[in-house]
């Protein structure tokens, strides 16, 4: 039980900002792999 209250505290440390920039960033890196499986994201149209 320490343990996953340990892990409870380290995920829950992290702020919101900070979640959304490691997806952000993840979601750019993810982007750029050509052999994705599954649906591809929308192009924004400009």
């Amino acid at each position: 039980m320490d343990r996953f209250n340990a892990t409870m505290d380290k995920i829950l440390s992290v702020s919101h900002e900070e979640m959304q920039r490691r997806i952000g960033a993840y979601k750019k890196q993810a982007a750029k792999n050509p052999n994705k499986r599954g649906p591809k994201p929308k192009a924004k149209r400009s």
